[in-house]
């Protein structure tokens, strides 16, 4: 079969516009079969092994082939390709200019829209005139903005009446924020302004006072009405020595003195007599008197006020009134040993609190012997007690009892010596040691105080179940259950436990980094030891121990 066809009309039909196009097919041989348009074997370039376009005397040549061998070659000049992208940038280029014209004009028109309502209500607001939304409303139709303009008009009357009120007691405010937690001043607000208004220097003095726990009850008054009867006495005296001086309470345990016109030194023999008296009253009271440097500016009031809170946190803990004239060094450690620690918990487990108070005594002595602060007693008794709350709710005592059982921890932040805590120690352990000592069987305590004692020694290592059961040789199924069923815990939570105990004595007492803490005290993975720190104590590792040196430089409480 012969087939004929038209090749002019098929480049016509291909190209549309066969003007300044050439085209040419060769056989599988490079024979040049047929030609179009100005094209030979002589013009022809020369393509490499797979290269389809090529440039030459700006003239495009493309190339082709077919499967069965036959090559396509169209040549096609520079100028026609230009001028067809140069017809299709400027159809682009016009789009665009009409697109941008099209939003600028939408764009001025909502912002026309906007801006008119919304320049009234600034007006309104900087002007402080009401808007009235009823009569003038902002824009026909937008409800909106007349909701807005009256919420911002509300706003601003609100505002204007705080601040009239606040201009009353402008002079008040203004004058006396360093002492905005007075609660009672004994003399003239006139006075005052002259007093601070003077070119002198000054000395503030603080006096806390600190009723015994075991006396509080022989007192003839009550505490508060003691301390205002010791604020009248210490009023009367230093005016008397020192004229123009004021003295008025703030917390209901601390009198403040401020002295003008006079030196730190200077003071001294009338505080020491001031520490005389109070001394006279040490079977009810023990008091701790903090005295300034020399003050230059009614500003430095407030920052001396707080050095001096930390100067009597910082006070030993006897009994008997002190003098206080700066800062002093504190010892590093401020609970038990680690030896103490692992017999105290074995001993509380086991329900023995003579034991208990024992090693408590021991700690509190040699806290006493250190000369500790009484902030680093209270931060002390504050982790006993927890330790002790702990164990109980892990041994599933009733929530009632409990409950009773935080009363004794909470007679702990009123303990102001030694005598005092170890009263409330010994109520605490004996309570908490009877409610264990029902709650577990004693037939079977031997094997539990050896299972306890494993891991209170090797919390550190890589410690299991399996390595308990093969130790005491049982199962390891057995053993979890039995542990479960004497101590209320299963083996896990005594292992979280001991550990979270001995990195609270790390951060504590040591200076050691908390991914360090972490090694020491058996945990591989630091984010797991703070994720498993925060859900037992409530905060992180490093928000602890901050609070812990807290306890130690301020008072609590």
């Amino acid at each position: 079969m012969i087939a004929l066809i038209d090749i002019e009309k098929a480049a016509s039909s291909f190209f549309g516009n066969t003007q300044n196009r050439t085209v040419g097919i060769m056989d599988p041989e490079g024979n040049l079969l047929y030609q179009h348009g100005k094209i030979s074997m002589v013009t022809l370039p020369e393509f490499k092994p797979g290269q389809l376009q090529m440039l030459i005397d700006d003239t495009y040549y493309f190339k082709t082939s077919s499967d069965q061998g036959l090559t396509f070659i169209t040549a096609v000049p520079y100028k026609h390709v230009s001028s067809q992208f140069s017809r299709v940038t400027g159809t682009v280029l016009v789009i665009f200019m009409l697109t941008l014209a099209v939003s600028v004009g939408v764009s001025i028109l909502l912002s026309r829209k906007l801006h008119t309502p919304v320049k009234r209500m600034l007006s309104a607001m900087l002007d402080n005139k009401p808007f009235d939304a009823a009569n003038a409303p902002l824009r026909k139709g937008a409800v909106e903005y007349d909701l807005i303009a009256e919420r911002i008009h509300e706003l601003q009357r609100d505002k204007n009446e705080i601040r009239a009120k606040l201009q009353q007691q402008r002079s008040v405010l203004t004058s006396y924020s360093y002492i905005s937690r007075l609660k009672n001043i004994n003399t003239d607000i006139n006075e005052w302004k002259d007093f601070l208004t003077a070119d002198e220097r000054y000395v503030v003095v603080l006096y806390h006072i600190r009723f015994r726990l075991s006396h509080t009850a022989d007192l003839p008054v009550h505490a508060d009405t003691a301390v205002r009867h010791l604020l009248d006495h210490i009023h009367i005296l230093t005016t008397g020595q020192f004229e123009g001086s004021h003295t008025f309470q703030l917390e209901k345990n601390e009198i403040i003195s401020i002295i003008k016109g006079a030196t730190s030194s200077s003071t001294y023999p009338f505080l020491e007599e001031i520490r005389s008296m109070l001394e006279a009253e040490k079977e009810q009271i023990l008091g701790s008197i903090a005295v300034s440097g020399d003050i230059h500016q009614v500003s430095e009031f407030s920052r001396a006020y707080h050095e001096l809170r930390s100067w009597t946190a910082q006070a030993k803990l006897v009994e008997e009134a002190q003098l206080i004239t700066g800062s002093r060094s504190l010892p590093a450690s401020v609970s038990l040993s680690p030896a103490q620690e692992r017999e105290f918990t074995a001993s509380l487990q086991s329900g023995q609190d003579t034991r208990c108070l024992q090693l408590i005594d021991q700690a509190l002595n040699f806290m006493l012997r250190k000369e500790a602060g009484i902030g680093q007693f209270r931060f002390f008794a504050d982790s006993i007690a927890s330790r002790v709350i702990y164990f109980v709710e892990a041994a599933q005592v009733e929530p009632a009892k409990i409950q009773s059982l935080k009363q004794w921890t909470r007679g702990l932040q009123d303990c102001q010596c030694v005598t005092d805590y170890r009263q409330v120690f010994q109520q605490l352990l004996e309570a908490a040691c009877s409610l264990l000592r029902s709650k577990w069987d004693a037939r079977e305590e031997p094997l539990i105080s050896k299972l306890l004692k494993v891991m209170q020694t090797q919390y550190a290592d890589d410690l299991s179940l399996d390595y308990l059961s093969a130790k005491f040789n049982l199962t390891s199924t057995y053993l979890s259950a039995y542990i479960k069923d004497k101590t209320g815990l299963n083996f896990s939570d005594h292992m979280q436990g001991i550990r979270m105990e001995k990195a609270r004595e790390l951060l504590a007492c040591t200076s050691l980094t908390v991914n360090e803490i972490s090694q020491q005290v058996g945990y591989l993975n630091i984010t797991s030891f703070n994720r498993t720190f925060k859900k037992v104590t409530g905060i992180t590792p490093g928000a602890y121990r901050k609070r812990h040196w807290l306890q130690i430089t301020s008072q609590s409480g």
